[in-house]
């Protein structure tokens, strides 16, 4: 079993941080500029003995970008490892630049709680520092900057508008169609977080205070998805109890709509051309052939009404191959059924009299008048009191727009007629007729139950933490203004369990551009490069712009690069 005896098991691999990296890379994240005053180094005898004029040689100012997106592994004890490749650019004596590259490594604890789990940068801590220079190694130059960029590092995750707080996917302690009160609470603890290995961490869950579940069962279940979620029966039949308690989802539907059944058309149509012949007949008759009539039959449609109250909850049982047992779904009914026939009528004059139209070399029908008519054929109203339907078969799936399983009702063993009096008017009907009808409404019936929930909702977001009174809640991220899509790959229902593998993604990073923009606008000073050119790697990914044309760009007044484009270098 994928849930190893635990209610819901969460896992998720490198493809899912692999999204976050790639979001955080163009989304300005470690991107920051400072400076250090070096006075605060030297010793005040020393200080004293330096020129005020020349104080401003010791002051040093510094930027950082990254290079290419993180790279995010698991870690042991509840911990995520993040990897940079750094820019850094270096200000010294008043002017002079130093750039070089940085390989910087963090150990981010995962902040763990109830069924909520994120990583918080500002908690990080430093674990590789090194410096990726051609020109030195020279050891002194080292225990100068590595303080210096250890400082910075700590000074940007420490302010509040650089508190990223990555959401890592988890349930929602509330279900749908309820009030977020504390009364509607699905009690959810965080039962074991087991790293699989460098690629993959499991998260198991228990609702209600359960406490069963094996750890060392916990394996990597989803490898070519990014998420995977596994909810044992038990847990659905204990959410759906809760459900069914705790909810404001009305117990009480009524569904009226219109149908049309084509095979009702072809029988109608025959009774009538025989209504049609007769009526005729009896005319002509009496107007010795001077008088004809005609009516034709131009289709019938029905209008049904639904009214259903349940009045007990039922139970379930899932099986293989994504089928549910339903067993005592009991409700009151009431079903109304109108049908309506549409009529067109003419009279028309014969001038041939008895003479057979064949007979005449005119046109001797001559149209007098139509008339259109609807006419209601029955209105056949049911109550049904006290329905329990003991089999029944239903489906699960996952209802995405709040990443919730739920159970579908889709047949059960139930036949209209059975309820309807011997003599109404229904039960005339042509017995083909009678039967289609009467399988149209038993699905009219079954569509009109909605499904039930018997899973927690799953949660996808980035967020940007603020300090707030109420706990600091994260909330949506301003600077990475992108939606997460989840896309199902999966949904596999066995007699014990059901497992969900996805692929959660932002579509910004799985688009593929062909063919590849020629040029790049940094729109933070208006210049145009040619894609391969370096000083494109001295600007911030969110201030790129990628163009086909050059003359575009050149007409939105963007200057060319002096390095790469100087013909059209003009500022």
């Amino acid at each position: 079993m994928k849930t190893a005896g635990y209610d819901v098991v969460l896992l998720l691999n490198e493809k899912f941080l692999s999204q976050i990296s790639g979001a955080l890379l163009y989304n300005g994240f470690f991107t920051f500029y400072g400076h250090e005053d070096l006075s605060t180094r030297i010793k005040p005898t020393q200080l004293a003995k330096i020129p005020a004029d020349l104080r401003s040689f010791l002051r040093l100012g510094y930027r950082f970008k990254l290079n290419y997106e993180p790279f995010i592994d698991f870690q042991e004890n509840n911990k995520i490892g993040v990897s940079f490749d750094v820019r850094c650019y270096f200000w010294f004596w008043d002017g002079l630049e130093v750039k070089f590259d940085l390989a910087c490594s963090v150990v981010v604890p995962i902040d763990i709680d109830g069924a909520k789990f994120c990583l918080r940068f500002e908690t990080c801590e430093v674990k590789e520092l090194r410096i990726k220079t051609q020109y030195t190694h020279d050891e002194s130059i080292t225990l100068v900057i590595n303080p210096i960029i250890e400082k910075a590092i700590h000074a940007y995750f420490q302010k509040k508008e650089n508190h990223f707080a990555i959401d890592l996917p988890t349930i929602e302690t509330y279900l749908p169609y309820t009030k977020k009160i504390a009364a509607h609470k699905v009690p959810i603890e965080l039962k074991a977080l087991k790293t699989v290995n460098s690629e993959a961490m499991v998260a198991a869950f228990n609702l209600f205070h359960y406490t069963g579940g094996r750890e060392a069962d916990l394996t990597d279940f989803a490898r070519n998805c990014s998420v995977g979620i596994a909810v044992s029966e038990m847990a659905m039949n204990k959410v759906f109890d809760f459900f069914w308690e705790h909810t404001y989802w009305d117990k009480s539907f009524r569904k009226t709509e219109t149908f049309h059944i084509n095979l009702v058309d072809d029988i109608l149509g025959v009774v009538t051309d025989i209504a049609d012949f007769v009526i005729g007949t009896g005319v002509k008759f009496a107007t010795l052939g001077f008088i004809d009539t005609e009516i034709k039959y131009l289709g019938s449609d029905f209008e049904y009404t639904i009214d259903i109250d349940f009045k007990n909850k039922p139970t379930f049982d899932i099986m293989a191959g994504n089928r549910v047992a339903i067993y005592n779904l009991g409700f009151n009914l009431f079903v109304r059924l109108k049908m309506y026939v549409t009529l067109e009528g003419k009279i028309k004059l014969d001038t041939s009299g008895p003479i057979p139209d064949k007979c005449t070399p005119w046109e001797d029908d001559i149209t007098i008048s139509t008339t259109r008519k609807t006419i209601k054929v029955f209105d056949i109203g049911v109550p049904i009191k006290n329905i329990l339907i003991r089999n029944c078969t239903g489906k699960i799936s996952l209802r995405e727009e709040e990443n919730v399983l739920q159970c579908k009702v889709v047949d059960f063993d139930f036949r209209l007629s059975d309820f309807v009096p011997s003599n109404c008017v229904f039960l005339s009907l042509p017995a083909k007729v009678a039967d289609l009808l009467i399988a149209k409404y038993k699905q009219k019936i079954i569509d009109a139950v909605p499904p039930y929930v018997v899973s927690p909702s799953f949660s996808f977001n980035i967020s940007k933490l603020l300090d707030k009174a109420d706990d600091k809640l994260p909330v949506d991220l301003p600077d990475i203004p992108w939606k997460i899509n989840v896309d199902v790959k999966k949904l596999e229902i066995t007699n014990s369990e059901a497992i969900v593998a996805a692929d959660v993604y932002f579509k910004e990073l799985n688009e593929v551009i062909s063919p590849v923009p020629k040029y790049v606008v940094n729109v933070n000073n208006n210049e145009i490069h040619k894609a391969g050119c370096d000083s494109i790697m001295d600007t911030y990914e969110v201030h790129q712009r990628g163009y086909y044309l050059l003359e575009r760009a050149l007409k939105k007044d963007y200057d060319g690069c002096k390095k790469c484009l100087p013909a059209y270098h003009k500022k």
